[in-house]
């Protein structure tokens, strides 16, 4: 006789071919994830906790250099030096990357690195990974080069410097031809404003009625042109912060009253009615009375 013992191994076979086709799947994934990572224009690392560090890309294998391989427990070389974005010097030890070891998160840390053939500038992104028992197992460093970003940035800054210094100069040359120009305009002024005191003092009872209209007139469009040219030195003082209040307790509706009675018949010349109501008889305010006479005069 014989003995014949059959196996059922339907399933088995089933599970080899699932598993064949899991392993499939796995190895065209990892091929896919590596040529992604293996196109990336960041550098991307793998730091484990006994600092040693594996590149995950050519990118990485060419960066790795300027950060001395990663090599914590040795000196970095004295030609390579690390510096923050604000331009304080970094010592190696302390660089971003390892305190991705002692649990610190990292999200576009800048940092430069200079040696005697180049100045690079990275922008560093990481996150330690933990094992089971919470403890980091290893961190993944993505590393950057953001150098020609930086260089761009620099020169739009610099150029908007120039601009901002080309400006001031500008404003500095406007303001001062506006002081001189001011200052021209007064001494023509001063002049005419002592030639009527005389004529007033020393000719007053001889001129006529007609005489003492024109007159009244030229004081009048002499003390407007005064003003304007005050206006023009406070354009100047302005822009400098160096105006000057002389502030005193004074009725603001009385004096807009009169100010207000001051320009009707100049306004009467334009066609204009020109009239001042107010719901009180009395308003103190503690202000520079002339720059307020100055704004209801404009308005």
């Amino acid at each position: 006789y014989f003995v014949e013992i059959t196996y059922d191994v339907t399933e088995t076979v089933l599970n080899r071919n699932k598993i064949k086709i899991q392993k499939d799947q796995l190895f065209k994934q990892f091929q896919q994830f590596e040529t992604v990572v293996e196109n990336m224009s960041d550098a991307l690392f793998i730091i484990y906790n006994d600092y040693s560090a594996v590149s995950l890309n050519q990118e990485a294998k060419e960066v790795r250099n300027l950060f001395n391989n990663f090599q914590y427990k040795e000196e970095c070389p004295k030609d390579i030096c690390y510096f923050d974005y604000m331009g304080n010097p970094i010592s190696f030890h302390n660089l971003s990357v390892f305190r991705l070891l002692k649990g610190e998160q990292l999200k576009a840390s800048r940092i430069t690195v200079t040696t005697p053939e180049a100045t690079h500038h990275f922008s560093i992104s990481g996150r330690p990974v933990y094992d089971d028992s919470k403890n980091i197992h290893f961190s993944i460093v993505c590393i950057r080069d953001v150098t020609t970003q930086v260089v761009q940035d620099n020169y739009i800054l610099n150029v908007e410097k120039e601009k901002k210094e080309n400006l001031e100069k500008a404003i500095a040359i406007k303001d001062d031809f506006l002081t001189l120009i001011s200052h021209e305009f007064k001494t023509p002024l001063t002049v005419i404003g002592s030639a009527i005191q005389a004529l007033e003092l020393f000719c007053g009872k001889e001129l006529s009625d007609k005489a003492r209209r024109y007159i009244s007139i030229i004081k009048q469009n002499s003390l407007r042109q005064l003003r304007l040219v005050s206006n023009l030195l406070d354009i100047t003082r302005g822009s400098a912060d160096q105006i000057r209040f002389y502030k005193k307790n004074i009725d603001i509706v009385s004096v807009t009253r009169l100010l207000t009675d001051s320009v009707k018949i100049y306004a009467a010349q334009k066609n204009l009615q020109l009239s001042f109501d107010a719901d009180i008889g009395t308003k103190m305010f503690f202000i520079d009375e002339e720059k307020y006479e100055r704004v209801i005069l404009n308005i």
